[in-house]
């Protein structure tokens, strides 16, 4: 008898720290990934047919483009949230489309790129170029593609020389297109500062291909993400998988191919977003597979009839060969669109979440909706903590999100208007609204820490615009690290710092807001730099 009172005491004892490291380990999960604390929200739209794709930092607020009513449109937000303008593209020649980049130039005039709709009354979508100034009014308008097919633009970079490169894909051939292999095609243009086309290159075969992304790199060559499906027929594209390979293609300045690489396993597995460094690119997309380049990558896999995504972050080396990957994300859709450097070397990776498990928690959705999912990696890839940030609707990114200091803005969507007003989303007026704006800050960079750590770095800007000197405290003498991007997380450049100063040659820098991170033994700051001219 006192073996079975002590047996169950014994019992009652294991399960009383079963309950309490239970309750210790969600508590301590939840902290691990709330790191940001959303400043303030702007909701703006009631129809499904309005949407936010794009935005750019400026001096005093953010810039977000899209489409509202089917029509192109831009509008301005301040620092606080507060609607300043908006624009909405209409008229005689221009029945609908969309603005999907916002890209600063050096002159201080912007490029709107996306889609437009007869602007020659031919009722055809092409890729478009709107120059706008400062306020949004149009200066030109230009349109690209082929003759008499509508086209779908999708990635556009502005370019070392003060150029544009644009790529999406194409119903046809004509028109701009040189060259057309059939279906839907994968087709890039590059324009000079003033809208005149210098050369095109299509990315092709039977089945269809489009543009993902386009990087231009630190040696100006051009890196393109193409995601493709059933090839067939005469093709340009290598891959010896047939399905949702995850293809790069490496252009020279001029639009001459200089290598490729299909990436993947079984399944549909895409890139979405290049990140340079200093020995190699970081990918970041999503992956349906386990096997081929996703083995051992830990992906959340569910079998052959029922495919799952997984965000897939991969590295590879400037000749383009696989280094390593990982997965992230649980037993349901989970895609990744952005990678944004951090600090200590580490990165943001944002895009949507459908799971409720593996790797994700705090999702506020219901079952079948999504949130905006947040990861920090380190720099081999592997998960610090993660944030989900929504609703009990759908919430997800068609944008890219844009950092300002320790600050990020995240031009959202919540979606079909079911319960928006619930989780983390809070809207005024009450009601049904498509577009969720909203600004977070980064809770674990803040004055203490910024105290601990004094600012050892300061910034001086010549008169012409032509160069950064960065001088250090005579405290450090180790080498150390500046690098610099620019407000889409793009990598400009890595200084190395000596001495007491370094200086940044941004001659050929476009005009607009950079941002550096300093990087000396264990010691690391941030700040922001403004190139003028």
């Amino acid at each position: 008898m006192p073996f079975l009172i002590l047996n169950s005491m014994i019992k009652i004892k294991a399960y009383y720290y079963i309950i309490l490291f239970v309750l210790f380990f969600f508590s301590n999960s939840y902290t691990a990934h709330a790191q940001f604390e959303i400043n303030w929200q702007f909701c703006y739209g009631e129809v499904m047919v309005d949407n936010a794709y794009c935005s750019l930092l400026v001096e005093d607020g953010y810039l977000v483009g899209g489409q509202r009513n089917h029509y192109p449109f831009l509008l301005k937000v301040d620092f606080e949230g507060n609607l300043v303008w908006e624009k909405l593209y209409y008229g005689e020649n221009l029945e609908g489309g969309g603005v999907t980049h916002i890209i600063a130039t050096s002159s201080g005039d912007i490029n709107l790129v996306g889609l437009i709709k007869s602007i020659d009354g031919s009722n055809y979508t092409q890729f478009g170029v709107f120059k706008v100034d400062t306020q949004g009014e149009i200066i030109w308008v230009k349109t690209y593609g082929a003759a008499t097919t509508s086209d779908h633009l999708t990635s556009a970079i502005l370019t070392h020389d003060g150029g544009l490169v644009i790529g999406g894909s194409i119903n046809g051939g004509g028109g701009d297109v040189s060259v057309y292999y059939g279906l839907r095609d994968a087709w890039i243009v590059k324009i000079d500062s003033l809208g005149n086309i210098l050369w095109d290159f299509t990315i092709g075969s039977g089945g269809g291909e489009f543009i993902a992304d386009i990087h231009e790199t630190s040696d100006h060559k051009l890196l393109i993400s193409v995601n493709n499906s059933h090839i067939y027929g005469e093709t340009n594209i290598n891959c010896d998988n047939t399905y949702w390979e995850g293809t790069l293609f490496m252009l020279d300045a001029d639009g001459q191919e200089l290598w490729q690489n299909c990436y993947g396993g079984t399944y549909r597995d895409v890139f979405n977003d290049i990140y340079e460094l200093d020995d190699g690119f970081l990918l970041l997309g999503s992956s349906e597979s386990n096997d081929g380049d996703l083995e051992g990558a830990g992906c959340h896999y569910t079998g052959p009839t029922e495919p799952t995504d997984d965000f897939w972050l991969s590295k590879i080396d400037f000749e383009g060969n696989m280094l390593w990957s990982k997965c992230y994300g649980g037993y349901n859709r989970d895609h990744g669109n952005q990678i944004i450097p951090y600090r200590n070397d580490e990165f943001l990776l944002i895009g949507d979440t459908f799971s409720q498990s593996g790797d994700v928690s705090g999702n506020n959705s219901y079952t079948g909706r999504s949130d905006i999912w947040v990861l920090k990696v380190n720099s081999t890839g592997e998960l610090i903590w993660q944030q989900c940030l929504g609703s009990l609707g759908s919430d997800l990114l068609y944008s890219n999100v844009v950092q300002k200091g320790d600050k990020y803005f995240f031009p959202g969507h919540s979606m079909e208007g079911t319960q928006p007003n619930t989780g983390m989303v809070n809207c005024d007026p009450q009601g049904r609204f498509y577009m969720w704006m909203f600004e977070v800050t980064d809770i674990t960079v803040g004055l203490p820490t910024n105290s601990e750590r004094p600012a050892y770095l300061s910034v001086v800007p010549d008169a012409y615009g032509q160069a950064m000197a960065f001088r250090r405290s005579s405290q450090q003498q180790e080498q150390g690290t500046i690098s610099i991007s620019d407000i889409n997380g793009r990598f400009i450049a890595s200084i190395p710092i000596n001495s007491e100063a370094a200086v940044w040659d941004c001659s050929h820098i476009s005009s607009g807001v950079y941002f550096y991170q300093y990087h000396c033994g264990k010691h690391y700051e941030s700040g922001k730099v403004i190139v003028r001219r």
